[in-house]
Parts: C-alpha cells; sequence; structure tokens
C-alpha cells in the first residue's frame, strides 16, 4: 500500500496501538516541512476518524518528528525538531486520540524544550505511568561539533519538571573508551551477556553488557545495560563468564595489584549489582605465585562451584592452573592442593580454555613453550583436582603438528566424549586456524582432518579461531577473525565431521561479516534455544572499539543441501559509497517472501526497505532511501525463511 498526503513524505516513527491499529510520524512538505502523524486501520487503510480522513499534521513552522508514543490514556506524543529561531529544538506534541491537538497540553498541544549548547532534538519519547513525558536525544553546540546526550522530562503542567535533573534537564557526555568482548553467554530466558573491557588512555575495568532477545541493550542490567568494575589497582579486564541456575553471573578475568595482576572473580545478582554473598562484598582475588595470575576460563560444574583455568608466574616461568571456588567465593580445600593444581612441563605453560565432561573430569587446554615456537597442550584432570593418568602422559598431552607456533584457545567436548581444540596454527610467515579433534585417552584421532588436525586459511590472509561449539550432527562451528592486508574482519567456520569445510554453510564453509569502520574480532559464540547461533566480540566503530555481537538466524546455520544455490544469491548495491539513494538488485532461485534492513555499525535495524513481502522468482529491483542516515559503514541483510545474505555498503 501506498499513501500519499503532500509531497515529499517521510516516516521516520511507528506504533502500534492496543486496539491493532498503527499510528505513522515523521514529515511532509508544502511550504515547510511539518509534523505528521497518520493512523492505519487493521487492513492498511487509513483511519477516517483520526485528524483528516487518517491524517494529522502541525505547522507552520519546520518540524520533523522522529519518535511517537501513545500513553495510558491514548493520547499521541511526538518529538523530533523544529526549527525555533535560527537553531533546531525539541518538540514535544500531544494529540488525542482522534487526532486534534490536545489544548490541556501546554494550552496548544505542543511545547519546544532547549538545551544551553544551541541546537537539539528528540529522537526518543515515553510516557511514565504517572503521565509525565520522557524524551531522549542529542544537544550541539550550533556547528555541532561537539554533542552530549539529551534527557528531560515534562511535569503534569507540560513543562520542563523542577524534580529531574537540572531545570528538568539531563546531559551526559559519552566517554570515548575502547570495549572489547572475549566472553559470551545465554542466560535461560534468552537474554545475552557479553563480559570484557573497557578502558581509558590504556586502564581498563572489567566490564559486562547486556542485551535483551531484540538485541536492544536490556536497562534493568546495571546502568543502561552496563556494569563497569574498577577492582585492584590500575588495569582490569573480564575473559571468562559463568550464570547459575538462579541468574546470578560470575564474571573472571585480572586485577592490577600495583605490582602485578591477580585473579579477579565477580559475582553479580541479576540486574547486575554485586553480590554480597560472594568473596567479600562481591569480589575475589586470588594469587597463586609471585608475578601475574590471569583467569582466562570458567566453568561451573554439577554442584555448582567454580572453576577458573588460566595462569600463574611461579617461580621462573608461567604455569596452568586450575581451582575450585565454592559458592562463596571460597577456595575448595577439597580439590587440588588448597584448592587449586598447578601444571609446569618445563616450559612456560598458559591454559585459555576449559571444558567438562559428563563424568566430571576436566579439560583444560592451551599452549606450552616459547613465543613463537608453542605447541597446543591439553589436560585432563579427576573431579579432585589430581591429573588423570589415563590421559595422555600422565594426563598430559602436547600435540605435535610440526615447526612453528600452534596454540589451542577454545576447547569443548562432543557427544562422544572426544575432545575438539581449536586455535591457530603460524609457520612464520602466516596464521591459519587450527582445529585438532582428541580421542578420549589424549591421542590425535587419525579420522578427523589429516591425523587428526586440520589447517585453514588462505597464503593472502591470517586467520585465528577464538571459540568452538560442536552441534548434534558432529558439525565444527568455529569463530574468530580474518586479517587481509591491516583490517580485520569476524569469521565463522564450519566444518563436517571428518575435519572437511562444509559446503553447506554460506560459501565452502566459511562466512566474514565487516562491522565497523577498521578491526572487527569475534572472541566467543552461543547457541540459542532456536537453533540461531550469537557471536560477540569488538568492532572499530568511530575509532575506537566497541562491543560488538551479531545473530545469525537459524536457517543460515543449518544449511542444507538444497539451499547451497540460495546461499549464492548475488545482492549488489550501486553506487557504493552513495549518498541519499541507492538501488539494490538481487536475483531469487523460486518465489518467496524475503525481508531486506540496512542494519548500522552496531547492528541495528535503522531502515526496513520490505518486511515479508513476496517478490518472484529471477531478478528484483529496490530503491533504497537513505536520506537522514549518517555517514558510515552499514550492512544490507536480504532474509527469508531459508537463508539469509548481507552486504556492506558505505553512505558519504
Amino acid at each position: 500500500m501506498r499513501i500519499s498526503v503532500l509531497t515529499p513524505e517521510k516516516a521516520y516513527a511507528i506504533v502500534l496501538q492496543t486496539d491493532g491499529k498503527v499510528v505513522v510520524a515523521g514529515s511532509t512538505y508544502s511550504v515547510n516541512e511539518d509534523f505528521v502523524a497518520l493512523r492505519l486501520n487493521v487492513d492498511g487503510s487509513l483511519d477516517a476518524t483520526f485528524g483528516n480522513n487518517g491524517v494529522a499534521n502541525v505547522g507552520p513552522t519546520t518540524q520533523v518528528a522522529k519518535a511517537v508514543c501513545i500513553g495510558a490514556d491514548g493520547r499521541i506524543y511526538l518529538t523530533g525538531y523544529a526549527w525555533w529561531g535560527l537553531s533546531p529544538h525539541t518538540p514535544v506534541v500531544c494529540m488525542l486520540p482522534n487526532g486534534a491537538l490536545d489544548p490541556s497540553f501546554s494550552g496548544n498541544g505542543h511545547v519546544i524544550v532547549s538545551f544551553a549548547l544551541g541546537s537539539d532534538e528528540g529522537r526518543a519519547i515515553m510516557v511514565q505511568p504517572n503521565g509525565r513525558v520522557v524524551v531522549a536525544g542529542y544537544a550541539a553546540n550550533d556547528l555541532r561539533s561537539t554533542s552530549e546526550i539529551s534527557l528531560f522530562r515534562l511535569g503534569d503542567n507540560a513543562l520542563p519538571d523542577p524534580e529531574f535533573g537540572t531545570n528538568g534537564r539531563v546531559t551526559t557526555t559519552a566517554e570515548e573508551r575502547m570495549d572489547v568482548a572475549y566472553a559470551l553467554a545465554i542466560q535461560p530466558d534468552g537474554r545475552t551477556l557479553l563480559a570484557g573491557r573497557s578502558s581509558t588512555n590504556g586502564i581498563g575495568e572489567m566490564a559486562l553488557v547486556r542485551h535483551s532477545g531484540n538485541g536492544n541493550r536490556d536497562v534493568f542490567f546495571g546502568t543502561a545495560g552496563r556494569v563497569r568494575l574498577d577492582i585492584g589497582i590500575g588495569d582490569a579486564g573480564a575473559n571468562a563468564l559463568a550464570v547459575r541456575s538462579d541468574g546470578r553471573i560470575l564474571v573472571g578475568g585480572y586485577a592490577n595489584n600495583g605490582n602485578d595482576r591477580d585473579i579477579a572473580i565477580a559475582g553479580l545478582l541479576t540486574n547486575g549489582a554485586l553480590d554480597t554473598a560472594f568473596g567479600t562484598g562481591g569480589m575475589v582475588i586470588a594469587a597463586f605465585g609471585a608475578g601475574d595470575d590471569v583467569a582466562q576460563a570458567m566453568r561451573l560444574d554439577a554442584s555448582g562451584r567454580l572453576l577458573v583455568a588460566g595462569s600463574s608466574f611461579i617461580g621462573s616461568n608461567v604455569d596452568m592452573i586450575i581451582a575450585r571456588f565454592d559458592e562463596d567465593g571460597a577456595l575448595d580445600p577439597a580439590f587440588g592442593t588448597g584448592g587449586w593444581t598447578g601444571l609446569d612441563v618445563g616450559n612456560d605453560e598458559i591454559a585459555y580454555a576449559m571444558a567438562l565432561q559428563s563424568d566430571g573430569r576436566i579439560i583444560a587446554a592451551g599452549a606450552t613453550g616459547t613465543v613463537q615456537d608453542r605447541s597446543v597442550l591439553v589436560v585432563r584432570l579427576d573431579a579432585d583436582g589430581a591429573l588423570d593418568p589415563s590421559f595422555g602422559d600422565a594426563g598430559v598431552a602436547v600435540l605435535d603438528m610440526g615447526t612453528g607456533d600452534h596454540v589451542a584457545l577454545a576447547v569443548v567436548v562432543d557427544a562422544q566424549q572426544r575432545i575438539v581444540v581449536t586455535g591457530r596454527t603460524s609457520d612464520g610467515d602466516n596464521e591459519n586456524v587450527l582445529i585438532a579433534r582428541l580421542a578420549t585417552d589424549g591421542t590425535l584421532d587419525p579420522t578427523f582432518g589429516n591425523g587428526g588436525w586440520v589447517s585453514i586459511g588462505s597464503p593472502a590472509s591470517d586467520e585465528s579461531a577464538n571459540s568452538i561449539l560442536v552441534r548434534p550432527d558432529g558439525t565444527v562451528l568455529v569463530c574468530g577473525y580474518i586479517r587481509t592486508d591491516t583490517i580485520e574482519d569476524f569469521l565463522l567456520v564450519r566444518v563436517q565431521p571428518n575435519g572437511a569445510l562444509d559446503p553447506g554453510f554460506f560459501q565452502d564453509g566459511l562466512v566474514t561479516v565487516d562491522i565497523g569502520e577498521g578491526d572487527d574480532r569475534a572472541y566467543a559464540m552461543a547457541l540459542q534455544q532456536d537453533g540461531g547461533l550469537v557471536v560477540g566480540g569488538s568492532a572499530v566503530v568511530s575509532g575506537t572499539d566497541d562491543f560488538a555481537i551479531i545473530r545469525f538466524a537459524y536457517p543460515s546455520i543449518v544449511m542444507n543441501a538444497d539451499a547451497v544455490d540460495a546461499l549464492t544469491i548475488p545482492l549488489s548495491v550501486a553506487p557504493d559509497p552513495c549518498m541519499d539513494q541507492a538501488t539494490a538488485v538481487f536475483d531469487l532461485p523460486k518465489e518467496e517472501r524475503i525481508t531486506l534492513q540496512l542494519l548500522d555499525a552496531r547492528g541495528a535495524v535503522v531502515r526496513v526497505f520490505l518486511s515479508n513481502e513476496l517478490r518472484p522468482q529471477g531478478r528484483s529491483v529496490e530503491e533504497l532511501g537513505l536520506a537522514g542516515l549518517a555517514a558510515g559503514r552499514y550492512q544490507l541483510v536480504l532474509r527469508s525463511k531459508e537463508y539469509g545474505v548481507c552486504r556492506g555498503l558505505i553512505k558519504q
């Protein structure tokens, strides 16, 4: 359905009423741009009981609606920007359910709120249960060279609420921080947790972010979905996550004590507050040697005890350590010696990953040797922390993969209790993804790859894997990064149970995703209950590292042979780079319903061009309206029930 009000018209926001009718807000142009709201019936026709045959507009100044919401009483609120004098400021318009301006709201149905910086704009609006209106957006100087997050609340009289902020207003300057996520967990309710390091000027903190099932930050977690933990003296960071069955969260990594690093573990309640029943005020600091101690991996055993794997500088070199903590954060004296086990085979040993077998035995994987000349190291411990003599050489397996540098960064136990590790292998000139499978006795499995392992990559690029999953059908998924020239992108690889690349997964078993304008790295992933795959890591956006999270829908992960041809669907965009208009061209293998969306560098949907619309077999051409979008890098995503393909797009 196409609706023409005046020429031109733009829609920026949409909201659904409780009766199923849809309110759309944006702008329309005659002499000036005006706020416009239109209401559609359930069948998509204009609602003649609203405004003028379904359309209500507000003038005469230049105004554009960017957000809309509906109050509990059915009144409709809009915000965006309105030119007032020489600068744009933030209006709030209130309409009655019939589309008429509400005279009880500021006397004429609208107000304009300004901030001291010079110009401002509203981008989101809501009505609190007490009827007060809250608007969020930004405030900038007149040159727009600096800006701040803006927030204001209107009182019962439609004026800025003096009980909120300063004269009803709050502005926040976001810090320029480097944020990298190293660990990911999916809670039983489907919410996704990321943990890593957030730093300013090289000094980091443990950081967590939680996203709701729709990908938005969970505002009920920490502060606006984020938690930062300032631990120790100086630098700190998180490498591992674990979630208890009751939703409580454990995050582990390191914190500086003024001389070196100690293992740091924090316990959090489901809302992101520190769990004071864990450790001291929610924190545990542990040191096993005289130098650096770092936690790299964590797992909860069947009894709810926390297992931690990592490294400690003991004596003259670095040793692998595995420790166990009771539910209250105390070291468990029944495990190893005084709660921990160390491993020294004559070199530097580090555990980067850990997994638990179904019988409670513990697998730790990492590397032994010196930098650029390391071997993959896998150890197995009994449940009490003693090395398992039935595995490898007295509990230790050092994998012989020839000369070069070989490191395991992730490990998983498959349904047959075989151990699968991934990481990277290097010959000094080129890095490739490494995947190896061990039999239950710790020897390389000759039925996998070439003598138990595979190296995946290209001489023209470097690749590394940081996380691994084994699906019920035995296929192995790994994620990490690919570096071409000086740019890194997310990399996903899937191999068949025999180690060969899986041709039913995207193109020849591999897919890369370009998120930001700089380096993108995937560090962790997890399968959701619906089969979708969530991948977390970091992406450079506007010059700094940000947490990055992407989701692959179930059909794109569980491709079968019949879907392989669909994955090669060409999706092109011209021109690229583009300005306010571009054209997408694609060829469909059959008539089907598709969705075409534009995602920004953070993965948020910023434009929907097609929503479950039927398109014929063969070539389709779609015009992409990009006006109003900021310059930058975007992803154009084409999806059906059977597949999903994406293409990068740069807007100037």
